[in-house]
């Protein structure tokens, strides 16, 4: 089911209401690092060869965009 903008801040508003802005971002930032470190774990099993991301992070050879664009492709 999705929810259109106005369910969502009514769904955020009564969570403030009842737990505090204190206890909002608490729950947020909580998933936010859970989500963080289910990526760091899950990265650790993943191959570097396939992460792209990884290898132009390590590439010395993309100095100009047409560099970039072939490294991409």
């Amino acid at each position: 089911m999705l929810l259109n903008d106005t369910k969502i801040q009514n769904n955020i508003d009564e969570f403030v209401e009842t737990h505090g802005v204190e206890g909002f971002f608490r729950v947020y930032f909580r998933e936010y690092l859970f989500q963080l470190l289910n990526e760091e774990i899950e990265a650790a099993a993943n191959d570097p060869e396939s992460d792209s991301a990884l290898q132009l992070h390590f590439s010395q050879n993309v100095n100009t965009d047409q560099e970039l664009e072939e490294f991409e492709e």
